[in-house]
C-alpha cells in the first residue's frame, strides 16, 4: 500500500461524500453522534491533516494545536476546498523524521517522541477511517441516500480479510 495514494483516495472519498450531502445533513447535530454533526467529524479529520502539513517544515507535529475552525464544520464548500488544498499540499511531501508532541493528563509538559512523516500519515489514515465509520453510521439518520464506496470507513486490514474470506 502506498501511503500517499491511500491518503489521496481517502480524502477523495470524503470529498465525494461532502458533495453528495446537503448543508442540513452536514450541519445537523445528531443524537447518534452525541449531539455532534457530520461536519464536526469532517473538520476533525481535516484538522489532523492540516496539523501534519503545517508541522512538516519544522519537523514537529502537535495535534493538540488544531485550530478548531468552525467554518470547516458548517460550510461544506469551504470543507471541500480544504480537502482539495490538503490533497495538493500532501503531493510534494516526502518521508522524513519528525517529532510528535503530545499532552496527557498527569504530565505538566508535553511529551516529545520521535516519529516520521509516513508514520504520521499512517496515524491520520487510521484516525480518518475511524471517523468515517462513525459518519457512515450517522448517515442512516437521513432519508437522503448518499452513495459510498464499500471501503468508506472500513480499515484496510478488514477489507483484505473480507476479500480472503470471499474466496
Amino acid at each position: 500500500m502506498n501511503l500517499k495514494n491511500e491518503t489521496q483516495n481517502l480524502l477523495l472519498a470524503l470529498s465525494k461524500l461532502c458533495e453528495q450531502m446537503g448543508d442540513r445533513e452536514f450541519q445537523t447535530s445528531l443524537d447518534v453522534l452525541s449531539e455532534n454533526s457530520i461536519g464536526k467529524h469532517v473538520r476533525h479529520i481535516l484538522e489532523f491533516y492540516i496539523c501534519l502539513i503545517e508541522g512538516y517544515p519544522a519537523g514537529v507535529v502537535d495535534y493538540d494545536k488544531r485550530s478548531r475552525n468552525l467554518r470547516l464544520e458548517s460550510d461544506r464548500s469551504f470543507a471541500l476546498s480544504e480537502i482539495d488544498k490538503i490533497r495538493t499540499d500532501l503531493d510534494g511531501l516526502v518521508d522524513k523524521e519528525m517529532s510528535l508532541l503530545v499532552s496527557y493528563s498527569g504530565f505538566s509538559n508535553k511529551i516529545e517522541t520521535t516519529s516520521s512523516f509516513f508514520r504520521e500519515l499512517v496515524y491520520n489514515i487510521e484516525h480518518a477511517t475511524h471517523h468515517m465509520a462513525i459518519i457512515r453510521i450517522a448517515l442512516k439518520s437521513f432519508e437522503n441516500e448518499v452513495h459510498l464506496p464499500k471501503s468508506f470507513g472500513v480499515a484496510y486490514s478488514t477489507l483484505i480479510h473480507q476479500e480472503s474470506c470471499a474466496q
